[in-house]
């Protein structure tokens, strides 16, 4: 089956927890296509755990935090390039309150998850955008202090605009202007093309002005984009990938940019409120692909003609707080004019899921 854009789906397996069959309950059991670790375990209804009957089946999953020891479960996918977003049901244990921590190849993604009651009720993670190939998709849970549990069942994979809201931009992504400008942009996300529209003076000196689609993630990650399009508001508008320590105009970033007449740039400031500095790429005007990665502290720059053959422009070091935003920026360099960048091929994805 396709998702809306091509995306090709993907089954997670024993989604409802129903392999092994188990009579009461067993810890990290075998067999489930899913890996159980510390206090995680498969309960069947009416077992001691005292869960609600399970929403699909007679089995659900338990992620329980006992003795400083949480529970886990994990499964290794292989996924198209693309969005995604994980729909599960889940259900507290008693009134007890044991939020859910998921991540995507070790980079937690949204905020943690605390089921609404004691009945099994809808639930669903952030979106997250991967590259093609195999990622570790982890449920776990969060407190350790005492004997606190929360189940999950059917578990299912969804794109993350399923076309009912075209144009919505993906759960967990937010846009918004950055720093003076006079004109609002605005931002659309439909069937994995990006449309970003913003007004601004520039990305450059010690204060931004633009517009940035983004998210919030911790750690090591690498930002992809084509820049399939811009439009000419001025020589230096610019579109490209971004990763930015917070939102405001003087903030430290790290950017790869198309620009409309002058090529490939790397650009970036060091330091808050500092100057902003400048190296320039191989390659031409839109279409071309751009990249950022974060290493650490090391910031890498690179592009490509073609998202298979890539140059790096840059290497630098440049010390961010651990959680940082990264996604889409332009410029239009002439405050008061709205440019339009367009996006294609946009990847968010953990630096160690890139390397697989």
């Amino acid at each position: 089956q396709l998702f809306p854009g091509g995306v090709v789906e993907t089954t997670i397996a024993n989604g409802s927890f129903e392999t092994p069959a188990v009579d009461t309950y067993v810890y990290n059991p075998s067999g489930a296509s899913w890996t159980f670790t510390n206090s995680s375990a498969i309960q069947a209804n009416g077992s001691a755990w005292g869960a609600a009957s399970a929403p699909d089946g007679r089995q659900t999953a338990v992620l329980q935090g006992a003795a400083n020891s949480v529970g886990a479960i994990s499964q290794t996918v292989s996924l198209a390039a693309g969005s995604y977003r994980l729909a599960f049901k889940s259900a507290r244990r008693a009134g007890q309150v044991q939020p859910v921590r998921f991540s995507v190849d070790a980079i937690q993604v949204g905020a943690d998850i605390t089921p609404a009651s004691d009945a099994f009720t809808d639930s669903s993670t952030a979106t997250f955008t991967v590259t093609a190939g195999n990622h570790v998709l982890r449920f776990e849970a969060t407190d350790g202090s005492s004997d606190k549990s929360t189940f999950i069942d059917l578990v299912s994979l969804l794109p993350a605009n399923d076309g009912s809201t075209p144009g919505a931009l993906p759960a967990g992504w937010a846009a918004q202007d950055v720093g003076g400008v006079s004109v609002a942009g605005s931002t659309t996300q439909d069937n994995g093309t990006w449309t970003v529209t913003g007004s601004g003076a520039d990305i450059w000196g010690s204060a931004d002005g633009c517009r940035f689609a983004s998210q919030r993630v911790t750690g090591d990650v690498q930002v992809t984009a084509q820049v399939s399009g811009l439009t000419n508001s001025n020589e230096w508008a610019k579109a490209g990938v971004m990763i930015r320590e917070s939102l405001t105009a003087g903030s430290r970033h790290a950017s790869t940019f198309a620009t409309a007449a002058n090529g490939i740039a790397y650009q970036r400031r060091v330091t808050t409120d500092g100057a902003s500095s400048h190296t320039a790429g191989p390659g031409s005007a839109a279409p071309y692909w751009v990249r950022i990665e974060r290493l650490g502290n090391v910031l890498i720059s690179s592009t490509s003609p073609n998202g298979t053959t890539w140059t790096e422009i840059r290497r630098e070091t440049i010390a961010m707080t651990a959680a940082v935003y990264v996604g889409l920026a332009v410029t239009s360099h002439n405050n008061g004019v709205l440019c339009t960048g367009t996006f294609t091929n946009v990847q968010v994805v953990g630096v160690a899921a890139a390397a697989n």
